[in-house]
């Protein structure tokens, strides 16, 4: 788990369509974060824990 997953709150992960799409916030943040391909692996093991 990284720690950007904490920064978000259950319901912002929840509305999340997770398909790492340039309007989701929380997308955006794993992409500054980890770049394109490292932020997208972390952003979908993440999304699977909700």
């Amino acid at each position: 788990m990284s720690k950007l997953k904490k920064q978000f709150t259950e319901k912002e992960w929840k509305d999340c369509c997770g398909g790492f799409c340039k309007d989701c916030k929380i997308a955006e943040a794993y992409r500054e974060k980890y770049g394109k391909k490292e932020g997208e692996k972390k952003f979908i093991k993440d999304k699977k824990k909700f």
